[in-house]
């Protein structure tokens, strides 16, 4: 429980909308306010088999993804948040220099960036599932579909049974199989493929 001002600034792969929400809690008191700020579609991914893809940050967007996190700071600041918590998921965790790029982050928002492992990540969104959701005694299935990767938690209200993490974001897949617009038949096969088998191994557990 919370009894001053914080700022939640989440990293995903969605890096793009700047998003976030700052959240202040006095007391009983929650107040919300939503900002977007538009740096990129994501990191680029590189023409490699789905197994080997890799996701890197390029340069002029490394400068435009620190320009937005200075703004998200301002913006902070002027909501009157006393202490601001930033994590980063899947366009950080999975990118080359994603470390680095944290870094930078981190001393723009003067605040460390912590990256969530994929499972963590699940879990923290299962958590806040539960939170909003009336679940009973019976498991449910939550997902998260972001930009670079799906999270999956089963679970009730007592607790969680299972999650993980899966490499299916929009983005990624987007810069690994789309070539055309609309999406070729061909294409579309490529991606039912794709997430079929990411998803067979865990389908029956």
């Amino acid at each position: 429980r919370l009894d001053r001002p914080v700022a939640g600034l989440a990293l995903g792969d969605d890096l793009e909308r700047g998003e976030r929400n700052f959240l202040g809690k006095r007391s009983a008191q929650r107040l919300w306010e939503g900002r977007h700020l538009l740096v990129r579609a994501g990191p680029a991914c590189d023409p490699l088999p789905h197994l080997a893809c890799a996701v890197r940050w390029l340069g002029a967007l490394c400068e435009r993804a620190v320009d937005a996190a200075r703004r998200l700071r301002r913006l902070a600041d002027r909501a009157g948040a006393q202490e601001l918590v930033a994590v980063a998921t899947s366009a950080l965790r999975d990118a080359k220099n994603g470390r680095k790029l944290a870094e930078r982050i981190s001393r723009a928002l003067g605040s460390e960036v912590r990256t969530l492992a994929g499972e963590e990540e699940a879990r923290l969104i299962f958590s806040a599932f539960r939170r909003r959701v009336g679940l009973g005694d019976e498991n449910a299935l939550g997902l998260d579909l972001g930009g670079g990767s799906l999270e999956l938690a089963v679970g009730n209200a007592s607790g969680l049974r299972f999650e993980t993490t899966l490499r299916l974001g929009v983005t990624r897949l987007h810069g690994e199989f789309v070539r055309s617009d609309p999406l070729s038949a061909a294409e579309v096969r490529a991606l039912r493929a794709r997430v079929e088998e990411s998803l067979d191994p865990i389908a029956g557990r």
